[in-house]
């Protein structure tokens, strides 16, 4: 667009539509936009799937074998709620029943829990959205949750804080061993 580009207006003191070159467009003008042109929702992911990816991001483990697609969430059986929305969002969103059980059974230690999928659907799904293959060391935010509206980065930040943080009377509180990572989710 040039400053010899017509815009078209609406000017509320003569109650009509013109079309005004930029310099003569005035406080009384409404710029006219057509909104079927308009992309209102930035958002390409799911508040779930942003919830997931951050929960996945803290407690979840995933090998990086070519033949192997599993993804796993492990935690403690207080978590159980986030254990039983990963088995919603999971079954939802790609269609797999995932259970959830004891972490260590022949151990007979019932208070940490995992979940698993072998799924190569959903891990080639992550790793497009930027859930690299990485160690706890150099853990990043997935390069998707940046481009996401404010809901779905709240989620992503709502699974993190699930998986790997509390909430008390202090404040907000995600342990994470990366300082990089932590700088970033600072910002």
């Amino acid at each position: 667009m040039t400053d010899k580009h017509p815009i078209l207006v609406y000017d509320t003191l003569t109650q009509r539509e013109d079309f005004k070159l930029i310099k003569h467009i005035s406080k009384t003008d409404n710029i006219i936009i057509d909104r079927t042109l308009i992309d209102t929702d930035l958002s390409k992911l799911s508040a779930d799937i942003s919830w997931l990816l951050g929960f996945t991001v803290g407690d979840g483990n995933y090998n990086k074998s070519n033949d192997d697609y599993r993804i796993e969430w492990s935690g403690h059986v207080n978590a159980i709620e986030c254990f039983e929305n990963v088995q919603r969002i999971i079954n939802n969103d790609f269609g797999y029943d995932i259970k959830i059980y004891p972490k260590n059974k022949t151990k007979k230690d019932f208070s940490n829990i995992r979940a698993c999928v072998f799924s190569k659907k959903i891990r080639e799904h992550f790793l497009k959205l930027g859930l690299d293959y990485v160690t706890c060391e150099n853990k990043t935010i997935p390069s998707s949750i940046f481009k996401e509206s404010v809901q779905n980065k709240m989620a992503f930040i709502s699974g993190l804080i699930d998986s790997d943080g509390c909430v008390d009377k202090t404040g907000v509180r995600i342990v994470i061993k990366s300082e990089k990572f932590s700088h970033t989710v600072q910002m």
